[in-house]
């Protein structure tokens, strides 16, 4: 299967998604416009902008994914908003989660599920009626489902498979990028000297590019990167990762074996915060991202995006999500704290990617 969607996350297949993604982030702009002139907002508690980058990344990954307006932006009740709500909420089956993850086998056998019955069903009618109406239709999109929907016509993938991908894209692209443009807005406020040379940087390059944000404009914008790095470190969405060893492995200098078969958790919230890899690591540092810094430590000190033959493979994509949004508002808003904002933060027990507590409050003034 990664064989298969390989040639489907190309940098040049991902960059012809770039218009979309700058559409919906310039609708999160005039929402999030709308939010601050409207007499409710409130400057001493601010904004609570997790929920609202959540509505960013569920109409971006919509619109990549299946072409759709899902509208969560304009209307935070929205079918989709809803979904994406459900999927990563384990508060209830927590435990058997974990036990379906630990015990497989057992679990198929039982024929427990993870996903709740709501969710499965949204995806595999959505995903029906889509490709049937373009089967019938003729519709061309350049999104993610016309290209597993080629890969059907090939003999490649079942339809329940491609609901499967669509599903996983949908899931990996929000959850994870709406909590990492979340979290750099909330170090950002904290750190108002690193989002000052972020901004300069923007309006430099922007500048540069015609005052137009292009594919090639984001490229530039290297402590815009930095600054994504350095949050994914701090703020890692997954606090480990599973491997599974495909052969006997002898630990060098060492008596030890890991087995064939064996699981192996990496667990990387503690390599992330190691002071050996990173000095003083709960200080939010993007100069550790620079090329410079980069080349001094361990290629496997960093893995935001995972490592290997089974890395993220929606990175680029990822990165695009996230700056593109972090570019445009920081272009247009200045974010601080306010007395609502909790400081330090502290990440929910009840997520299965990193959230936050409390929500997030940030004082928001248009530029």
């Amino acid at each position: 299967m990664r064989t298969k969607l390989t040639p489907t996350f190309s940098s040049g297949k991902i960059k012809s998604t770039f218009p979309i993604i700058v559409d919906v982030a310039n609708t999160l702009v005039e929402v999030l416009e709308d939010m601050q002139n409207s007499p409710l907002y409130d400057t001493d508690v601010g904004m609570e902008i997790e929920d609202l980058i959540s509505h960013y990344t569920t109409d971006t990954i919509g619109s990549v994914a299946f072409g759709l307006d899902c509208g969560s932006l304009r209307d935070p009740n929205s079918k989709f908003s809803d979904i994406s709500k459900t999927i990563l909420d384990f508060r209830h089956n927590i435990i058997i989660v974990s036990l379906a993850n630990i015990f497989p086998k057992v679990a198929r056998i039982l024929r427990i599920k993870i996903l709740p019955e709501k969710v499965s069903k949204f995806f595999l009618n959505l995903v029906r009626q889509t490709v049937t109406f373009r089967e019938q239709t003729g519709t061309q999109r350049n999104d993610f489902l016309n290209l597993l929907m080629e890969l059907r016509k090939s003999g490649d993938l079942t339809m329940e498979e491609i609901t499967a991908q669509v599903y996983i894209f949908f899931v990996a692209g929000y959850d994870t990028s709406s909590s990492t443009l979340t979290f750099c807005l909330y170090e950002l406020a904290l750190n108002q000297d690193i989002q000052n040379k972020a901004r300069s940087e923007i309006n430099e390059v922007l500048s540069a590019h015609k005052g137009i944000l292009t594919y090639e404009a984001m490229i530039d914008m290297k402590y815009l990167l930095q600054i994504m790095y350095e949050t994914m470190r701090k703020y890692v969405v997954t606090a480990f990762l599973l491997r599974q060893t495909a052969e006997d492995y002898f630990v060098p200098n060492t008596d030890y074996v890991i087995e064939k078969g064996m699981t192996v958790l990496l667990p990387v919230d503690a390599i992330h915060h190691d002071p050996d890899l990173y000095p003083n690591p709960k200080l939010f540092n993007p100069e550790r991202f620079t090329a410079a810094e980069i080349e001094k430590r361990h290629p496997m000190a960093y893995l935001a995006f995972g490592r290997g033959p089974r890395n993220c493979i929606g990175s680029r994509f990822g990165k695009m999500e996230v700056l593109v949004g972090l570019c445009l508002l920081l272009k247009n808003f200045k974010f601080s704290p306010t007395k609502k904002t909790q400081i330090p933060i502290k990440s929910s027990m009840f997520k299965l990617l990193r959230a936050s507590e409390e929500g997030v409050y940030l004082k928001v003034e248009k530029l």
